[in-house]
């Protein structure tokens, strides 16, 4: 607004400097014009004069047209170049030359005077004059009417200045009730519909084009907070039908849970019945029989919690965990059980980094993982340990993840076997040694935070498991 203000009243003092240079060439053209005129009616009655009566009345008549005239000047000059001071011409004989041939010449400034000259050549007999012959000039100042320009000129400016303030002060004020309020509410109402409040209308109740704006703007807030009802309600929808859909897996998962439930109890069962009945025999072997049905319900005991496990996972706290610090826990724990045989080395430190989850749920995974590679080698043998911050492989649009990889020395595992390995009830051990529902309930958690759990294996070679959770922070 302000620019625009300086460039109107830039155009109008352009304007009226102008206005003023014109009027003042058009005064100068009128002063000119009346020099003129006076100029040929003085030489016509002096040449007259001086034909009839001589040169003293002739010159008697200047003085008298001298006198009348209050704004022009009148002299009678010589264009003799010898001529006495009081007859020479103000302006030099150059300038005068076109006099000789009986034309008119006006100059304009002469010394830098500020008149106005007009040289009117005059024609009378040659014995009288001085060598060169006569003429009249007229002169007037040009700087009472420049004064006069500049006074206006001036007033124009200030009544030009007057007039385009307080139309600054007309566009201002409407302006900011028209448009300005307006404005600012529809930018308000933006930013209200950028942070997701969408229950809020502009109060702009024009009807103009800013009017027509508010209206669009609320019916997309409107539009938007329907929208956003719509997409909660499909999110809970989507949540729920998650919920059904992982309650009927476990209920799909009831009759492979019968199964192996009476697979894996059913021995036991009959391992504690015969120990029973040694008992009931033998008096003898009441110790040894008493310590194998200890050991055969502690397997019972293992495997129903396991099933419960996968049947009804408990939800722990979720918290921010410390990925490095709860590796080391799970590598102290294994190593503290595993075989003299077996070491487990951390070859690569597990990366700085927070996670958001269950500490309890993914120590169990790692612990999980780690047994399993101690237990893949009866012979004895090194468990390598590792990971790494990545950036390339983010599960589920995460910023950034973190993976852990555990390698073992074991026999390995058949390709056919392989895709089965996270499959409830499937093992590769030997019948009692196992349930097979380890890497499912570690497969189960991992995803449930996120992440994904994959194995790689080579049959006489050892297997690979590694693990990808999204990293909460970077430490």
């Amino acid at each position: 607004m302000a620019a625009l203000i300086g460039l109107l009243l830039c155009v109008l003092a352009a304007e009226t400097w102008l206005r003023a240079a014109r009027e003042e060439a058009l005064f100068e053209a009128d002063l000119r014009r009346d020099q003129l005129v006076l100029g040929r009616a003085l030489r016509a009655t002096f040449e007259q004069v001086h034909r009839e009566r001589g040169a003293v009345d002739a010159r008697a008549l200047l003085e008298a047209a001298r006198g009348a005239e209050e704004e022009i000047e009148l002299r009678l000059v010589s264009l003799d170049p010898d001529a006495p001071a009081e007859l020479r011409p103000t302006a030099s004989l150059g300038a005068l030359a076109l006099l000789a041939g009986g034309e008119v010449v006006h100059l304009a400034r002469v010394h830098d005077l500020g008149r106005l000259y007009t040289y009117i050549p005059l024609d009378i007999a040659r014995d009288d004059p001085p060598r060169g012959g006569l003429a009249l000039e007229l002169s007037r100042s040009l700087t009472e009417p420049r004064v006069h320009a500049e006074q206006g000129l001036a007033r124009l400016l200030t009544l030009t200045g007057m007039m385009t303030l307080l139309a600054a002060a007309v566009v201002v004020f409407f302006g900011d009730r028209l448009v300005g309020r307006a404005i600012r509410a529809l930018t308000s109402q933006a930013r209200r519909v950028g942070k997701g409040e969408f229950i809020h209308h502009a109060p702009v109740r024009q009807r103009d084009e800013l009017g027509q704006l508010a209206v669009e703007l609320d019916a997309m807030a409107d539009n938007l907070r329907e929208a956003t009802r719509q997409r909660d309600a499909e999110l809970e929808a989507r949540a729920r039908a998650e919920v059904q859909l992982r309650r009927a897996d476990r209920l799909a998962t009831v009759g492979t849970l019968a199964a192996g439930l009476a697979h894996e109890l059913a021995t036991p069962l009959h391992v504690i019945a015969a120990r029973a009945r040694m008992l009931a025999d033998v008096e003898r072997s009441r110790p040894r029989s008493a310590e194998a049905i200890v050991a055969q319900c502690e397997r019972m005991n293992r495997v129903v919690r396991q099933l419960l496990d996968f049947a009804r996972p408990p939800a722990g706290a979720r918290e921010e965990i410390d990925l490095a610090a709860l590796l080391r826990a799970a590598i102290d724990q294994v190593t503290a059980a595993a075989p003299a045989t077996v070491r487990v080395e951390l070859v690569a430190p597990a990366p700085r980094c927070q996670l958001h989850g269950d500490p309890e749920q993914l120590e169990r995974v790692f612990t999980n993982l780690l047994v399993n590679a101690v237990q893949a080698m009866p012979d004895g043998g090194v468990v390598r340990v590792g990971g790494a911050l990545l950036a390339d492989e983010e599960p589920r649009g995460a910023s950034s993840c973190a993976r852990v990889w555990i390698l073992d020395e074991g026999v390995g595992i058949a390709p056919d076997e392989l895709p089965r390995i996270f499959e409830p009830f499937f093992t590769t051990k030997a019948v009692g040694e196992g349930t097979g529902l380890g890497l499912a309930i570690a497969q189960r958690i991992v995803v449930e935070h996120g992440g994904s759990i994959t194995a790689r294996s080579e049959q006489g070679a050892g297997t690979r498991f590694e693990v990808l959770l999204p990293v909460q922070a970077i430490t």
